[in-house]
């Protein structure tokens, strides 16, 4: 095990981390070609997961992350699709999904675990969101914001009585 280009964190091998996905997190349930070309969004929020998990513990390039996702077709993912989950998870799939949220916390925990096994600290990330979580939870309470005062616009005595 040892360090990747440009950044700090020590890296996992990617046995270890797919063993923690199977044990905690279905991967080899969601992770067939069947299912892996599929845009059914609790799918793809599987995916994420996996990717980000796997993106973020391993060296791996984000090519060989998506060749470990293979299609009916024999059609790995494309690194493209596999950064954009990588960048959405945090901000989308996680933050509305608490399912999502909560398998990767018992995920991000064994890992940790296996971390520590080796002899490295865990630093302890801060609780704050990012500006760009921020302002993507603020544009999702508007639009929850006016489709309620549209409805009242709309339909005021349905509102009234309830």
């Amino acid at each position: 095990m040892g360090l990747a280009k440009n950044r700090v964190r020590p890296f996992l091998d990617e046995d270890i981390v797919i063993d923690v996905l199977r044990n905690h997190a279905d991967y080899d349930r969601y992770n067939t070609p069947r299912y892996n070309g599929s845009r059914k969004r609790h799918l793809v929020e599987m995916r994420a997961l996996y990717f980000f998990v796997i993106h973020n513990f391993t060296g791996l390039s984000l090519a060989s992350i998506g060749a470990l996702f293979v299609d009916k077709k024999g059609k790995p993912k494309d690194h493209a699709t596999v950064l954009w989950a990588v960048k959405n998870f945090i901000s989308v799939y996680a933050l509305y999904n608490p399912k999502i949220r909560q398998l990767y916390e018992i995920v991000l925990h064994k890992v940790n675990d296996h971390l520590t096994m080796e002899g490295f600290p865990i630093s302890q990330n801060e609780a704050r969101m990012t500006k760009r979580a921020a302002l993507h939870y603020i544009q999702h309470q508007r639009k929850i914001i006016f489709k309620l005062l549209d409805r009242v616009k709309n339909y005021p005595d349905k509102v009234n009585k309830e």
